[in-house]
């Protein structure tokens, strides 16, 4: 119920905004902040201690392994042979923003440049050729906006002591306009690579699920576990997972797809420089960088 009166809130501000007069700038931007998400106390329990926890994580210094030494060098040499992908490298449609502009969900957090999902959605047919022209010059650049390379963190307390950083997840809350641009990325990457994932593989793939997974382990426990018939399964729930991805080793395994050279270029530049803060109730705290340890060189793609 509060969630239906609080879409219906929004809705209304929305409609709002398209009935103004083109003179009403006072209105538009006093209707434009009563969108915005009100600054509420996020704060953590210690701020210093959790500033420091989320600095470091994944920075925990290692030593290269000969496979993952080889893997950069490997790299290196499938950047060089990159080429001109007509599937991730062609030119962003108007048509293709507007698909993923109709996907984008209200009530959202905004990212440091405070601008939501419903005001792009409010304001498409006013800014989608601008978008076009921004986009294409970001993916012919191969440079991801260092803007866009800034978020805040806000901690989701977990379970246990409320006093114990690692008790909480980091929600990363990332610009609107650059997950947009993102999932343009991530729709031609889908398409690009659907005929050359592996089948048995369900997570993050379109038109999967959990359910999937579940039948397919119920059916192989019903199978091999009688009559008197053994069935090992393994199973894997890696600490901060995606806080601790290896660089390299997630660029190799794009690479080794052949996709375009600019689209490479803008997925290796997004995860490069990739700078956080902690949002508090009084700002954001000092800004730190998040280069996972080991991660590798930076060479530009040409």
């Amino acid at each position: 119920m509060k969630r239906r009166e609080h879409r219906k809130y929004f809705n209304s501000l929305l409609s709002q905004i398209d009935s103004l007069d083109g003179d009403s700038s006072r209105d538009f931007w006093r209707t434009i902040d009563n969108l915005k998400e009100k600054n509420t106390n996020c704060d953590p329990p210690n701020i210093p201690a959790f500033l420091e926890h989320f600095r470091n994580l994944g920075k925990d210094p290692f030593n290269l392994t000969a496979s993952q030494k080889s893997t950069i060098a490997e790299l290196e040499q499938l950047e060089i042979n990159l080429r001109t992908n007509e599937t991730t490298d062609s030119p962003i449609s108007i048509k293709e923003i507007r698909v993923e502009m109709n996907k984008l969900k209200h009530n959202k957090s905004a990212g440091p440049d405070q601008v939501i999902n419903e005001i792009l959605k409010a304001s498409s047919d006013a800014i989608l050729p601008a978008l076009a022209t921004l986009f294409n010059a970001i993916l012919n650049s191969g440079i991801y906006p260092s803007g866009w390379n800034f978020a805040f963190i806000r901690q989701l307390h977990k379970k246990g002591n409320k006093l114990d950083p690692n008790n909480y997840r980091g929600i990363t809350l990332s610009s609107c306009l650059a997950k947009l641009f993102n999932s343009i990325l991530n729709t031609r990457l889908g398409e690009y690579v659907k005929d050359k994932q592996n089948i048995y593989k369900f997570g993050f793939r379109q038109g999967t699920r959990t359910s999937d997974s579940l039948f397919v382990l119920r059916t192989l426990v019903k199978k091999y576990t009688r009559p008197k018939n053994k069935l090992v399964a393994c199973f894997v729930d890696f600490q901060k997972a995606f806080d601790t991805v290896w660089r390299p080793g997630l660029l190799y395994k794009l690479a080794k797809t052949q996709v375009g050279a600019k689209f490479y270029s803008i997925i290796k530049s997004m995860y490069s420089n990739t700078e956080c803060a902690l949002l508090t109730s009084q700002g954001y705290t000092d800004v730190f960088k998040t280069e996972i340890a080991g991660s590798g060189s930076n060479k530009e793609i040409h």
